[in-house]
Formats: C-alpha cells, structure tokens, sequence
C-alpha cells in the first residue's frame, strides 16, 4: 500500500510539497524518479513546515481555516435557499459547491445574466466529459477566497 499527501490544499499551492509513504521494495524506484522529475525538494521549506506540525501549528491552522471556511460555505448555502429553489449539494467537502438546475437554458440564462452585472459562475455542464452521458446542469460556486460579506453581495448582484 502506499500512502500519498501534500501541503498544497492544506496550506499553499506553492510550498510545493508533498509525501509518500512507500513499502521498501518501491522505495529506489519512487527515489529515482522524483531526481528524474524535478532534482530534489527544498530542504529549508521541508525544515520549516516539519517545526510548523511539530510544534502544532499546523493543527490550530486548520481548526482556524475549517471554520473560517465553514462560515463562508453556511452564508453562501443560507443565501442560495432565500434566492432560489435549486438543489444544492457538496457542502459536506471542498471549498465549493454545486448549485442544480432544471435545464441548459436555466443554466446558460443565469451565467449570463450575472455574467452582466460582473459576476461569474462557473456552469456545471463545462466540468462533463464524456459527452455521451446526460450532462447535469448547474452552477459550480466556489467561496473559498470570498468574505462572507463578498460572498451575499456577489449572490445580491448576480441573482436579483
């Protein structure tokens, strides 16, 4: 079995790090590919965010953020369910959430609409695939980088 994380979306993209816990007969392969792919990792950022768990910092981080960014997920959900009727679901995990809605024509007709007063969804059925499947429609909305107040006056513009 083998184990794989990263400090990408649980503190910064650009920290650029990651790990692997890896049984001993995949180790030299694991080691000679990460040479191959970028020369090696940086050892003062591996030091610092080592000390950052050690000394819990990367705990009270998180307890920070997941609330933080619970508040941001309840106000866009409390918004959308005094505006609409649509089915949101997705609130359980991430940093968006999908908002869905009858047909094509609902969904282009929103992104459009508040496309117009500057603010931009993101429409569900751009995320399909396989174009053979019936495609959902709906709105993804992310809220991670809004302020609660960002996120009800961005909702206010966009849907009256």
């Amino acid at each position: 079995m083998v184990y794989t994380g990263s400090a990408s979306k649980i503190l910064a993209p650009a920290l650029r790090l990651g790990w692997m816990c890896l049984p001993p007969r995949l180790l030299a392969a694991a080691v000679d590919a990460k040479k191959l792919a970028d020369l090696g990792s940086p050892s003062l950022e591996q030091l610092v965010y080592a000390e950052f768990i050690a000394c819990g910092g990367l705990d009270r981080h998180l307890r920070r953020m997941r609330l933080l960014y619970r508040g941001r997920r309840d106000a866009l959900v409390r918004k959308l369910a005094g505006m609409r009727s649509w089915n949101v679901e997705g609130i359980a995990a991430g940093l968006h959430l999908v908002a869905k809605l009858s047909s094509k024509a609902e969904e282009s007709e929103v992104v459009k609409a508040a496309a117009a007063r500057g603010v931009v969804f993101h429409p569900l059925s751009g995320y399909g695939r396989d174009r053979r499947r019936s495609i959902q429609h709906g709105l993804v909305l992310g809220y991670g980088q809004f302020t609660e107040r960002e996120i009800e006056e961005g909702l206010r513009r966009a849907l009256n």
